[in-house]
Parts: C-alpha cells; structure tokens; sequence
C-alpha cells in the first residue's frame, strides 16, 4: 500500500477527529449525573477513539479484515477482558502504523527541541496518537492536531505533521 494512501487515511482520521471534539465534551455532562467522575469521560473518549480508529483507520487499510487488524490506538480501550479493540476483540494486531521522516534526514523533536534521525533508531517509531504541540506541550484532544506522539525508549516524544509520513508495518511476532 503506498506512503499517500496511508497518509491519506491517517490525515483524514486526524481531521474527523479535529472536528468531533466538540461535540464529543458535549456529552460529558450528560455524563456526569449518571457516573459522577472524570475517570468514565476518559474511559468513554478511549473506547470512542479506538472505535473510531478501527472504521476509519483499520478497515480501510486492513482490507483482509479476517488475518489483519492494527495496534490500538492511543490509550487504548478497556472495554473487553483482555482486549483493546472494539469491533472482534478476539482479533490479534498483525501491523501497527509507523512514523517516519519525509525526507529521510533528522526531524526535531518538539520536546526536547534536538534532532532525531528516526532511520537510524534501533527500533520502530510507532503512532501513539495525535495532538497539539505548542511550545514543548501537548495537549490530545485540542485542534488544530499538528503533531504526533511515540515513545522512543519509554520516553513520550513528539514530532510535526509536517515533518512526518507513515507507513503500515507488520508487527515483529518473534
């Protein structure tokens, strides 16, 4: 599957999810008699996003729905045992997205503000999720999205949309 269409998808995703945030903090407090506490409006975003990323991310880039499904996104939904899917939670991630420099040169990471060769880690750069950086914060459910999450090492960074490309890879299961 080609760089475009992947960016494609995850462009598109990006912007259904810069347009729903609104109406998304909308239901929190119908929420909030009935629950009473933050933790349920987390849990309710998580299990929304990932509901999401599964038909607007996973089924157009896993067209072998049967032997394909793609790591989570984000934080990941609770919403079954064992699981962090929504739809066929038995299904087990064969790919996850990857974050890579467009240009194949170092991009700058928004945190610590240095350059990062991101071909040259020892590992896969995985998605986490989108958000808004602004001067070495991030912020996951505000628009404009302009950055993107991963972890390099344990440690959250963050890179520019503009700086960035992705690609579908096979998850290494040995």
């Amino acid at each position: 599957m080609s760089r475009d269409i992947i960016d494609a998808v995850l462009l598109n995703f990006k912007a259904f999810l810069e347009s729903s945030f609104t109406h998304i903090e909308d239901i929190f407090p119908y929420m909030d008699p009935i629950y009473g506490s933050d933790v349920h409006q987390e849990e309710f975003t998580d299990i929304w996003l990932q509901a999401n990323w599964e038909v607007l991310v996973e089924f157009i880039l896993c067209p072998q729905i049967d032997i394909e499904a793609l790591q989570a996104y984000g934080n990941c939904a609770e919403l079954y045992d064992n699981s962090d899917r929504i739809s066929r939670p038995n299904q087990v991630a064969t790919h996850k997205i990857t974050i890579h420099s467009k240009n194949d040169t170092p991009i700058i990471e928004l945190f610590s503000k240095k350059m990062i060769d991101i071909a040259n880690l020892d590992r896969d750069l995985d998605l986490d999720s989108f958000c808004y950086c602004n001067d070495g914060y991030y912020y996951p459910f505000q628009a404009p999205l302009n950055s993107v999450l991963s972890y390099i090492k344990g440690d959250l960074v963050a890179f520019s949309l503009e700086d960035v490309t992705f690609r579908k890879t096979p998850i290494n299961t040995t």
